[in-house]
């Protein structure tokens, strides 16, 4: 695969369709090949081709595997520099590689940030369907 994609980075072919993209995505991923993963996007970006948010997903999710998770981070904070910026997913990817690997205080700082970016709803604790019915005492 790798001496196909430097033929088409060779010969400045330039790839806009996002199945294409993540069929790539999909190979290294299956390989565990992050690095290459990542020589790639540079390339790719660089050519000219169009990039998708499931190459960055990728990245994160390959890199939190590995136990890299300063360069998980780094990822997520490109995706947030690119066009395609954070969603509700991101996080998901993020609290998971976290929680498998026992770093709840961390999967709970992703979970803050989802609340601050309003991807979570905050827990109703003070306010239950209980508490309304009960007549209050003037």
């Amino acid at each position: 695969m790798e001496r196909r994609i430097d033929e088409a980075f060779e010969r400045n072919t330039c790839v806009n369709k996002s199945s294409i993209m993540r069929a790539i995505t999909a190979a290294y991923f299956r390989c565990n090949e992050v690095d290459s993963l990542v020589k790639f996007v540079k390339r790719a970006e660089s050519a000219g081709w169009k990039l998708c948010r499931s190459l960055y997903h990728c990245k994160i999710m390959m890199y939190g595997s590995q136990k890299r998770f300063e360069e998980m981070e780094g990822a997520v904070n490109e995706m947030g520099e690119s066009n395609y910026g954070i969603v509700t997913k991101t996080f998901a990817i993020m609290c998971k590689a976290y929680k498998s690997l026992g770093m709840e205080s961390n999967a709970e700082k992703v979970m803050g940030k989802m609340l601050k970016h309003g991807y979570l709803c905050a827990p109703k604790t003070s306010l239950t369907q209980a508490s309304l019915d009960e007549p209050q005492l003037a």
